[in-house]
Order: structure tokens, then C-alpha cells, then sequence
């Protein structure tokens, strides 16, 4: 098992605690990288993806995790989406 233990709940927002190592074996790890977005925030590395929307032909990094859901027992990668405005 690769994935943080975590608790996915449906229809909701789940808080995710990502990892603070870059620590992903290259086969589970994929074609992610692993990034820190500011250096006033450190603590808030994360593993990206590039992705390109395929209305607006514009390229952006989308910040994901590898989580083993206890729910389903499997390990997934799950996009992770901040609210607007919110920091923790």
C-alpha cells in the first residue's frame, strides 16, 4: 500500500493531509511531479499534474494525491481542490 490512509467521503469535501516528502516510487508516481507552489508556504508541498483543457486549449497544474480510501480498500490518485479563499 502506497496511498495515505485516508477516509473518502462521498458528496463532500474530505480534508487531505499530503505528504511533506517527495516520496513516491517513479511507478506510482507517473507522470507527476512533486512541487512546492510558494516559498512562503513550505509546508504545503504536493505532487501535480499537467493538464490541458480541452475547451480552452490552456495548459494548468492540478494538484493530486496517492490515497489508499479505507472505504473502498484501493489505492487511488484523487485531484485535490481548494476552496476559494481558503488556507489550512
Amino acid at each position: 500500500m502506497a496511498g495515505l490512509d485516508q477516509f473518502i467521503k462521498e458528496n463532500e469535501a474530505t480534508h487531505i493531509y499530503c505528504r511533506t516528502l517527495n516520496n513516491l516510487l517513479p511507478h506510482i508516481k507517473g507522470v507527476s511531479f512533486y512541487h512546492i507552489p510558494d516559498k512562503h508556504y513550505a509546508d504545503k508541498q504536493e505532487y501535480y499534474i499537467t493538464s490541458t483543457n480541452s475547451d480552452t486549449n490552456e495548459t494548468g497544474n492540478i494538484a493530486i494525491e496517492f490515497i489508499h480510501d479505507e472505504n473502498t480498500e484501493e489505492d487511488n490518485r484523487f485531484a485535490l481542490y481548494q476552496p476559494e479563499g481558503c488556507r489550512s
